[in-house]
C-alpha cells in the first residue's frame, strides 16, 4: 500500500483520474442505479473547491492501482474545532485496513491542528457504518435521501410539482455551462446549501 498527499494543482492526470476512479467504483457498489460522477466534474470539484474549507487529500494505491480517497475539509470562518472527512474505499480493495491508514492520516491532521473533534457522513447499510462504529464515531444527525427521477415521471406530476413552488421560486433549465443570467444566484443557492450542510453535521 502507498499513500499520497493528493494536490489538485500539481497532481498528475492519472491520480485524478485514479480519485474518480474510486468515487465511481463505490457508487456502482454502494448506490446501485445511481448516476455515476463524471470525470470533468470530479476534477474540477478537486481544482476549484468551496472556499469556506481547506482541503487536505490523500489517495491510496495497491500495486499502482488507485484504491481508496480520503478529504479531510478544514473550515476556517468558524467550527475551527471540528474537521469533516470523507473516506472512500473501492469495494476491491475493502478490509486490507486501507480506511483504517486513512483515517489516521486525517485524525493526525487534526490533532496537529488542534481539533478535538471530527465528523463523516456515511450510508446507512454500507461497509461505512460498522466501519465509522468500530473507530468509535456515533450516529448525531441521520438524514433521508430522495432521488426523483424524471424520466420515469409523468409530464402531469412534474406539472404539479412546478405549480407547489413556494412564492419566490422559479424553475429554471438549462443544457452545459450555467448562462451568464443564473451565475449569480446559483452560486448563492450552491453557497448556502453547503453552510446549511455544514451546521447540520456539527450539530
Amino acid at each position: 500500500m502507498e499513500i499520497i498527499e493528493l494536490d489538485p494543482a500539481t497532481a498528475a492526470g492519472d491520480d485524478l483520474a485514479g480519485w474518480h476512479d474510486v468515487l465511481c467504483a463505490v457508487v456502482v457498489h454502494d448506490l446501485p442505479g445511481d448516476p455515476q460522477p463524471i470525470l470533468a466534474d470530479t476534477v474540477t470539484t478537486l481544482k476549484h473547491p468551496f472556499e469556506i474549507a481547506r482541503q487536505v487529500r490523500w489517495l491510496a494505491r495497491v500495486d499502482g492501482t488507485p484504491a481508496a480517497a480520503c478529504e479531510l475539509r478544514l473550515d476556517e470562518t468558524s467550527n475551527h474545532e471540528v474537521g469533516d472527512v470523507d473516506l472512500s474505499v473501492a469495494p476491491a480493495f475493502r478490509r486490507r485496513g486501507l480506511g483504517r491508514a486513512l483515517l489516521a492520516k486525517a485524525i493526525r491532521q487534526l490533532t496537529a491542528e488542534g481539533r478535538p473533534t471530527v465528523t463523516a457522513e456515511v450510508l446507512a447499510g454500507t461497509a461505512g457504518e460498522p466501519f465509522a462504529q468500530g473507530h468509535g464515531f456515533t450516529c448525531a444527525l441521520t438524514e433521508q435521501r430522495g432521488i426523483l427521477r424524471l424520466a420515469d415521471s409523468e409530464a402531469t406530476e412534474l406539472d404539479s410539482l412546478v405549480a407547489a413552488l413556494p412564492a419566490g421560486y422559479q424553475l429554471n433549465r438549462w443544457t452545459g455551462q450555467v448562462p451568464a443570467s443564473a451565475i449569480e444566484s446559483y452560486v448563492q443557492a450552491k453557497d448556502l446549501s453547503w453552510l446549511n450542510l455544514v451546521c447540520k453535521v456539527v450539530s
